[in-house]
């Protein structure tokens, strides 16, 4: 019934070679959606990976929170809902933020946005989990793109001291394609910060890539793969989301939006 948790997982027998089994753990989730038809008599089940607790996404909240970092407010968050925090960023202060008439995952995406919770610099330099070579059947399909249209060389950045009410202006990165950024902070140091999430949101579109191919369960989202035999195109990718399905002739295929892993501008 509604509201029921269940967990899934694919099992991949005999995949590479006889004997060989291989396994994917797709989490744990709440059934939120639920359909029956016939004939034949079918059921389809529709969950998420969200907590239990409806307060979460649907209560709206106004909270004042002063002189916390971010960890912080996202531990009390993680709490109210009753799930664990898995927190993979810098030390961020924060002097006070306002969460006004919003629910916490509005409030917490938001500042997810902002601050960057989830450290994906950390996450590119790990080592690829697998190569994709574009001479193997294991590659089915893909699609490649580069761009100069809205990646940037630094940004301009324009912000509103909360202590003061004044206006001020900073830049970070080079001089070239630069990115207007006009964000709320209570010191340069927030300023850069908001304008260094917003720079790596942006430059991630430089250079992108999806792919169907042959299912490696090794590879998940935040993973980085290795591109071999591309050319130019070669190189370290990082994995921004997979799909996996199953066609009703039993066909099964993973497709992988990607893309490239450059070095990022810094402060």
């Amino acid at each position: 019934k509604k509201g029921d948790k269940i967990t899934s997982t694919i099992y991949l027998h005999n995949w590479t070679r006889n004997g060989v089994t291989r396994s994917l753990h797709c989490g744990r989730m709440v059934l939120d959606d639920l359909s029956f038809s016939a004939p034949p008599s079918t059921c389809k089940i529709g969950a998420v990976s969200m907590p239990v607790k409806g307060e979460f996404k649907n209560t709206k909240r106004t909270i004042t929170y002063k002189n916390v970092t971010v960890k912080e407010i996202a531990k009390k968050i993680a709490q109210r809902a009753s799930i664990a925090l898995h927190y993979s960023a810098p030390h961020i202060h924060i002097k006070e933020i306002e969460q006004s008439k919003t629910s916490d995952s509005e409030f917490l995406l938001s500042i997810c946005n902002d601050y960057v919770i989830f450290n994906e610099e950390t996450y590119e330099k790990k080592e690829p989990v697998a190569t994709i070579e574009r001479t193997k059947k294991q590659l089915i399909s893909w699609d490649w793109n580069t761009t100069l249209q809205r990646t940037y060389t630094g940004a301009k950045v324009i912000y509103t001291d909360s202590g003061d009410n004044k206006k001020h202006s900073i830049k970070i990165g080079k001089s070239g394609r630069m990115l207007n950024v006009d964000v709320a902070a209570f010191s340069k140091k927030d300023a850069q910060l908001k304008a260094k999430a917003k720079l790596a949101e942006e430059n991630k579109k430089r250079t992108t890539m999806t792919m169907t191919i042959f299912p490696d369960p090794r590879i998940i989202a935040t993973s980085t793969i290795q591109l071999k035999g591309f050319r130019k195109l070669s190189g370290k990718y990082y994995v921004d989301k997979v799909s996996h399905k199953l066609n009703k002739s039993g066909g099964y295929v993973m497709t992988l939006e990607v893309h490239k892993v450059y070095v990022r501008i810094g402060l």
